[in-house]
């Protein structure tokens, strides 16, 4: 059971809207462009997103439902990134956005979704 379930949804619910943010505004870079790179960085970004909502411990019903929000969430900035100048849209990216939830729901049904209540054992026990 987690103690700060709120304040993890939270923090969760924060890196959706930076990913949100990050994937609409305009980047100015000067780095090359290694081909296929950005699709691994889309991969691990929704990775990262599905496997912070399994550590926090939520109802299966839940957590599938996050799940499919993301799927749409990574498809709708596609397709808005589609209509903005300064960006495009890539079916590849949203294949990698989906494979990436699909990763990090994997992930979530190992061991490793037990970070945030190690965590909390850790740093915050009963005293």
């Amino acid at each position: 059971m987690l103690r700060f379930k709120n304040i993890w949804l939270f923090i969760g619910w924060i890196q959706v809207g930076l990913v949100i943010y990050l994937s609409l505004i305009r980047i100015e870079t000067d780095t090359p462009d290694f081909k296929g790179l950005d699709k691994l960085f889309h991969l691990m970004t929704y990775t990262s997103l599905m496997l912070w909502f399994g550590f926090c411990r939520l109802s299966k019903k839940t957590f599938l439902v996050i799940g499919i929000w993301l799927i749409i969430i990574g498809i709708t900035l596609e397709l808005i990134q589609g209509n903005i100048a300064y960006r495009s849209m890539s079916s590849s990216d949203m294949l990698a956005n989906s494979l990436g939830i699909s990763l990090g729901w994997l992930l979530a049904k190992t061991p490793m979704s037990s970070a945030l209540v190690y965590l909390e054992n850790k740093f915050w026990r009963n005293n």
